[in-house]
């Protein structure tokens, strides 16, 4: 997940900004939060599948065991394709600042350690 994060981010933080600049820190974990959310977003549907495949089985949810596309089909006939979505508030809570606070401290420490 964090080598997607990092894809992302330096696709996004190409703008010109100079790391002298007083709002370097602030872009920075803005980039990293933008980051973490498209991260999060993309994933978040397989998580949800393998969450159901480990976690509820085939008694409590009432999805027929029939692999992966049996599990895709039962979580979709739950609740269409807000279902894969279920949750994501939560997720994105965590990982907005979350990796705002690491991006940031990442440029910061290799600022402060002069490597490019």
């Amino acid at each position: 997940r964090r080598q997607r994060q990092m894809c992302i981010r330096d696709s996004i933080s190409t703008f010109k900004i100079s790391k002298d600049d007083k709002s370097f820190d602030l872009w920075t974990a803005v980039f990293g939060a933008f980051a973490g959310v498209c991260s999060v977003a993309v994933a978040y549907p397989a998580d949800v599948v393998r969450r159901f495949m480990q976690v509820r089985g085939l008694d409590s949810s009432g999805i027929e065991s029939k692999g992966l596309a049996g599990c895709v089909k039962g979580i979709y006939s739950m609740g269409g394709i807000l279902r894969f979505y279920k949750g994501l508030s939560a997720a994105l809570l965590k990982e907005i600042p979350s990796s705002a606070i690491m991006f940031m401290l990442n440029e910061r420490m290799k600022k402060m350690l002069k490597v490019s």
